[in-house]
């Protein structure tokens, strides 16, 4: 009994390093997946900045001429410049998160440093509905997640079968058969013969 729980403990724990490694690469995915957004998202904010700032050169540079002309205060012009300022620092800070999330992804790929990665993406909204999986109890079953945890489940259980077995000692059961010639002297010659049962 107590080997039988030791093989079934073995094979499930096999099972659950494939359900670990399978999990891993879930969440590994999952990671590559927000940081990729992440990329696409700072470069969307980067080039909309781009684009505010060329409105505000622009506004920037009509609103010198009122002020020659006389018809706006150097104030206003002031106040353009630092809007302008300040998003020339938000395009910087949006720069630097991502560069490092550029960082990020190539560690997760298991990219040298140095590499050069160019993210792809596409935030224009799909012409048809995209059709989403239907979630069955099969899927759930396969979801790697969930196998994790039935297996440590299973190896919980099989563990407190084999600490039950463990509490009896191990029992032998013998049989056996004696044959024993001997020589009494009045009698003469005798044969014993003996047959039991040990446990």
């Amino acid at each position: 009994s107590r080997l039988r729980h030791l093989k079934n403990i073995a094979q499930i724990e096999i099972g659950l390093a494939e359900a670990e490694i399978a999990n891993q690469e879930r969440l590994l995915t999952q990671k590559v997946e927000t940081v990729i957004l992440n990329i696409a998202q700072a470069e969307e904010q980067i080039q909309l900045r781009e684009s505010q700032i060329r409105l505000n050169e622009d506004f920037a540079s009509f609103v010198e001429s009122r002020v020659r002309a006389g018809e706006a205060s150097t104030l206003e012009v002031n106040q353009v410049k630092l809007e302008l300022f300040s998003v020339k620092q938000q395009i910087e800070q949006l720069n630097i998160e991502r560069n490092e999330q550029l960082s990020l992804l190539k560690r997760l790929l298991g990219l040298e440093e140095s590499s050069q990665v160019e993210v792809l993406y596409d935030f224009n909204i799909p012409h048809r509905p995209i059709d989403l999986p239907i979630v069955t109890s099969t899927a759930l079953e396969n979801h790697p997640e969930y196998r994790l945890k039935k297996l440590l489940f299973e190896i919980a259980d099989e563990r407190t079968s084999l600490e039950l077995a463990n509490r009896w000692d191990d029992i032998a059961v013998a049989l056996f058969f004696e044959n024993e010639r001997s020589v009494d002297e009045p009698i003469g010659r005798e044969t014993d013969n003996f047959f039991g049962v040990s446990v």
